[in-house]
């Protein structure tokens, strides 16, 4: 019983330490992955929140990017009709937990003509291992 009594002193301790090694940024990259309610994606437009200069293309997409005012707008596009998976792209970052706010701007077909933008057109970022 006095074990666990002494033990009980350190959770505050051990919290707080757990805390503080979350607050430091993790370096890293982040994968987006443009999110779709259809099958297949041409190109997209999407704006990122935030200066990413250096983001990159991930197989089988071709990416531009230009940064002003403080967003990123990130441009993929499909190299190949017969690669069929997402549209995404690679963001390297100083905190991979903290992923960047996204919006889909625009989305093109295979044919490049242009979707209808609802909210079923979404970024997600997953961190990609090294």
């Amino acid at each position: 019983m006095r074990h666990r009594l002494h033990l009980l002193r350190f959770v505050p301790l051990l919290t707080l330490a757990a805390l503080a090694c979350e607050s430091e940024p993790l370096p890293g990259e982040l994968l987006a992955v443009i999110e779709t309610p259809n099958d297949f994606e041409g190109a997209a437009l999407v704006q990122l929140e935030g200066v990413y200069p250096s983001v990159s293309a991930s197989v089988g997409d071709q990416v531009f990017a230009h940064v002003a005012d403080g967003v990123t707008r990130v441009v993929v596009v499909r190299r190949g009709a017969s690669w069929d998976g997402p549209l995404q792209f690679r963001v390297p970052t100083s905190d991979v937990r903290r992923p960047p706010d996204a919006v889909v701007l625009q989305v093109a077909d295979l044919d490049n003509a242009l979707r209808v933008i609802t909210d079923e057109y979404r970024v997600a970022f997953r961190r990609v291992d090294q």
